[in-house]
């Protein structure tokens, strides 16, 4: 068993650069705009008013009729379920209203959740993206984690705290994300069902709005394709597609140039500290979850004091009238 050691698409036209530099030397010259250039100004009009109309539709499912679901209503939360489905809004309302525990949007670096990433299960590794150069890449290790001695739900939890982290903006949805599984040291100790349908429920889009367009399976043991052909059932088709089983050495046909200076270096070809990386993502979230519920706090202090402010002057408004009388 690892001992970790820690606690300190919505499509868009394809336009080529000697496209676009032929129609940047001919609007200079005074050239006018060519039947082409319009469709896709049309295109993009088009496009974009869609999308709002969608998430316009979706506002009102979370605010209108299903009050319990007005804490999804934040823009960012719509977008997320919007792109997901491709901007489809009666996809993203169904997924809206199925969402099961919605907690999982709002979790933060905290308890328990914290103790799970000390753990160094299941993290982001910045600055790593995909060959294409859109994904950014999270990073698992699946043998640290036993089924039988920890809560499903922490690990799920794990999960979702790092997708979210990694959809926080329009264009980190749009691109969506990458997973690199290392499974070296990894035995039926580390897998149970339960566990695994959760997992991939999670990872297919169904906890948390994130789109994972890539899921490398790295060394498995040479006994793993008998638990996948009983684990690969589970996973939509669409979902099926997106998993690679590989050895280390192929990453690079799926990762930027200058990978290894970014993987974990628990990896034989990883340059990165396996725990600094951990550490400095744990602190900085901390920080950072941290001044954000303060600054809610002072919001509904600031509420708080303005309502009071109102009542006082409302009751002020009321004892004047009554002496003028």
């Amino acid at each position: 068993m690892p001992n970790p050691v820690s606690k300190r698409s919505i499509n868009r036209p394809s336009i080529s650069s000697g496209y676009l530099l032929k129609q940047q030397q001919q609007r200079s010259s005074g050239w006018t705009a060519s039947g082409d250039e319009e469709t896709i100004r049309t295109f993009s009009s088009s496009e974009e008013q869609e999308e709002n109309e969608c998430i316009g539709t979706l506002m009102r499912v979370c605010t209108g009729s299903y009050r319990n679901l007005a804490m999804l209503s934040n823009d960012m939360n719509l977008f997320r379920y919007a792109c997901l489905h491709s901007f489809d809004a009666m996809k993203a309302k169904a997924a809206i209203e199925g969402c099961r525990n919605r907690n999982f949007l709002s979790l933060e670096m905290e308890g328990r959740l914290k103790e799970q990433f000390y753990t160094q299960t299941l993290f982001p590794l910045p600055g790593l993206r995909t060959k294409d150069g859109k994904c950014e890449v999270f990073y698992m290790r699946p043998s640290r984690y036993f089924p039988r001695n920890t809560d499903t739900r922490l690990i799920i939890q794990n999960l979702c705290y790092v997708l979210n982290d990694m959809s926080d903006t329009k264009e980190k949805c749009r691109n969506g994300v990458a997973l690199v599984a290392n499974m070296d040291g990894w035995t039926m100790d580390n897998f149970s069902m339960d566990y695994w349908k959760r997992f991939m429920h999670t990872l297919q889009g169904h906890a948390v709005p994130t789109k994972v367009e890539l899921f490398l399976i790295v060394d498995p043991p040479s006994w793993f394709g008998k638990t996948w052909r009983i684990m690969k059932p589970m996973l939509s088709r669409s979902f099926s597609k997106k998993v690679r089983i590989i050895k280390q050495i192929k990453l690079r046909n799926y990762l930027q140039e200058g990978f290894e200076a970014y993987l974990p270096d628990e990896m034989d070809i990883g340059l990165k500290d396996t725990t600094r990386i951990v550490d400095d993502y744990v602190y900085d979230k901390t920080c950072l979850d941290g001044s954000e519920s303060q600054d809610l706090r002072l919001e509904e202090n600031t509420s708080d004091d303005e309502d009071e402010l109102c009542r006082t002057k409302a009751i002020a408004t009321v004892m004047t009238k009554k002496l003028r009388r």
